[in-house]
């Protein structure tokens, strides 16, 4: 009885084959991640347009709803229309302002606003920060601590930008906490990233904010702050500039207190 025994070309048949398989699963494997990104910006795309209308839609319809007053005539003498005129002008310049924002924004976002990535020292920008906070602190009963687990953080990012983030995330911070104390911590982690935790004791008001940042299309308590973008908005453009610097940023709630965690690349040095 004979056995047969594959030549050297049907093994090297079979291997040209397996790789042919190997690499045919990779490209469509590729393709889905690539049909599935696509997918991701569109969604992105349309909840962008989405949040900012209604950014955009309170200052508009108190424009609107002004000038209705002054051309119907409803004013009871000169001093009220002269205020409501300087009301209308108001929005008008708070409208404009939105945009402009909204467009730079949507720039750095697209790539048409290029970021200047290079090394920096998170610790110096974080006491830019504390520095920039100090005369609004002074006035009220709200106090930063800082801390640090590493002598030195250097990331990957753009200096200007990342400050922003930072000065937007205290800012909103104390706002909402109104009094107490904000402590920041940084750190690394597991996965060799640079951390910065933003923990404090909010009130309530701040639930809000995080729960608009997911449905901005639902009316909050959030009038005060009607002359710049709402919390829940500033949060989500805050964590669209983090992911074009390949950074991120979460939240949690807890019953006492909540706390905001922002992931930024360390550089290589």
């Amino acid at each position: 009885m004979m056995n047969f025994y594959p030549n050297n070309d049907f093994l090297v048949l079979e291997t040209q084959l397996s790789q042919e398989k190997n690499e045919k699963d990779l490209q469509l494997k590729q393709m889905g991640l690539a049909y599935q990104m696509t997918l991701e910006m569109q969604q992105f795309k349309a909840s962008f347009l989405a949040r900012a209308s209604h950014e955009l839609r309170s200052p508009l319809c108190r424009l609107l709803s002004l000038n209705q007053l002054i051309l119907s005539d409803l004013g009871e003498d000169p001093q009220e229309i002269k205020q409501w005129i300087h009301q209308s002008y108001e929005s008008g310049k708070q409208l404009l302002g939105l945009l402009d924002e909204l467009i730079l924004i949507s720039e750095v976002e697209q790539g048409s606003i290029p970021l200047k990535l290079q090394p920096v020292s998170l610790l110096e920008l974080v006491g830019e920060v504390e520095k920039l906070t100090a005369l609004p602190r002074a006035h009220s009963q709200f106090h930063i601590t800082v801390d640090s687990t590493e002598s030195t953080v250097t990331i990957q990012g753009d200096g200007r930008w990342t400050r922003q983030v930072l000065l937007s995330l205290v800012t909103l911070m104390m706002k909402l906490m109104g009094m107490g104390t904000l402590n920041i911590h940084i750190s690394r982690d597991h996965l060799n990233r640079a951390v910065v935790d933003f923990q404090g004791t909010p009130p309530p008001v701040w639930q809000e904010a995080i729960a608009a940042m997911n449905h901005p299309e639902n009316p909050s308590k959030l009038e005060e702050f009607s002359k710049d973008f709402s919390p829940g908005f500033r949060l989500w453009v805050n964590q669209i500039i983090l992911a074009t610097m390949e950074g991120q940023l979460e939240f949690q709630n807890h019953r006492d207190s909540t706390w905001l965690r922002c992931y930024f690349p360390l550089a290589q040095l």
